[in-house]
């Protein structure tokens, strides 16, 4: 299966991951799992959620524990993150560190954030994101590679770090 990781706010571009999954689905065997609140916004995208309705292979799981979580990132042939923008973007990098390989959109912070650990695509361009979910689903060497990428990557950031980092600028700005 191909994953999603989020919630169905149109900025998230969901509707796209949808439109490109639909298009190639008659061509491989995976299902899309979206994993995340799909309700109770005030911007919600509701074609989204019908769309997904309508199609036996897209699965909503709603919000799951962050063990079961991390299960369908190790299991899953690719995370997919089609934002249109991001103020920083914490999936992709939660499926770098399970071993995931990870389609990304190229706008905003996520290219920074990611680095040359994820296949790219123009979120404004289903045809982009479908190429890149062909890549992956046919490559094993490049879902290998971009596994490998990704754990590496994913080590750079970590809670501990950024505390460092934090106290760091706090003892700078503001010393004693």
């Amino acid at each position: 299966y191909l994953l999603y990781v989020g919630n169905v706010k149109p900025h998230k571009n969901l509707r796209r991951l949808i439109e490109a999954f639909q298009w190639i689905a008659d061509e491989i065997p995976h299902d899309l799992v979206i994993v995340g609140q799909k309700s109770g916004f005030i911007t919600g995208d509701d074609a989204v959620i019908s769309a997904a309705a309508a199609d036996s292979r897209i699965h909503f799981t709603g919000h799951v524990h962050e063990t079961t979580l991390q299960q369908y990132m190790v299991h899953a042939t690719a995370m997919v993150f089609p934002s249109l923008y991001e103020g920083f973007g914490l999936p992709p990098l939660e499926a770098m560190a399970c071993g995931c390989p990870v389609l990304a959109s190229d706008a905003a912070s996520i290219p920074e954030v990611c680095g040359e650990a994820v296949c790219y695509f123009n979120p404004h361009s289903t045809e982009s994101l479908v190429f890149q979910l062909r890549r992956v689903i046919t490559d094993q060497t490049l879902q290998q590679e971009l596994s490998a990428k990704g754990l590496r990557h994913s080590r750079i950031y970590s809670w501990d770090q950024a505390a460092k980092r934090i106290v760091s600028m706090i003892q700078t700005n503001f010393p004693h």
